[in-house]
């Protein structure tokens, strides 16, 4: 009878780990150079280069990741589960549209070699364009990541994240039928995402 209880105890803690996360509330954060997105209460912002000071809607460069009573197993040894976000320039729609031509024909040669994994384009609220992509991005091709170039109407934005480390072959399954397979809640960031009028230069 105590075997049989041990049993059921370790069933229900097994199971109790292996659910996710579950994010409740969210916070919208609104960038000076032109785009918003929400995030889990539980997550924060940081500033991603040590050069940079100030109110975090006048950064350029953010990094936005788990908070220690939201901590999740890292996904990449070495890197905090998160997004980071960068400012690049200022961009004119036409410049934007050939940027974007230009990624698209070199997608398919980076799919090819397996550089890439998947290659998308789409359309933003806000009036914005993006391309999105998974690439391998180490010489070993044993760690991933979801990358966005953002182009909204007078911006551009490169956003990287989720990464992971040996991806698993049902993960890469879904690539190959076109499923971008976000993990939550980075899928949830991206998703979110829209461009809005720039207060910054």
């Amino acid at each position: 009878m105590r075997i049989l209880s041990l049993a059921i105890i370790l069933l229900v803690s097994s199971n109790t780990l292996a659910k996710k996360t579950v994010y409740k509330s969210w916070t919208n954060f609104q960038s000076d150079y032109g785009y918003e997105f929400k995030y889990p209460d539980c997550w924060e912002i940081k500033i991603n280069n040590p050069d940079q000071e100030g109110e975090l809607k006048k950064i350029k460069n953010i990094f936005v990741t788990e908070i220690e009573s939201c901590t999740t197993p890292r996904r990449e040894e070495y890197t905090p589960n998160g997004i980071g976000f960068s400012y690049i320039d200022t961009v004119t729609s036409e410049n934007a549209k050939k940027e974007i031509s230009i990624q698209e024909k070199s997608s398919k040669y980076r799919l090819e070699n397996k550089s890439w994994l998947l290659f998308k384009k789409m359309r933003i609220d806000g009036g914005g364009e993006a391309i999105m992509y998974i690439e391998q991005h180490d010489k070993w091709k044993k760690k991933i990541r979801w990358v966005m170039k953002l182009f909204c109407p007078t911006r551009e934005i490169y956003i990287v994240g989720a990464g992971i480390q040996n991806p698993n072959k049902e993960l890469l399954q879904k690539f190959e039928r076109g499923d971008l397979a976000i993990p939550e809640p980075e899928k949830t960031v991206f998703e979110s995402i829209r461009c809005i009028e720039p207060k910054s230069k």
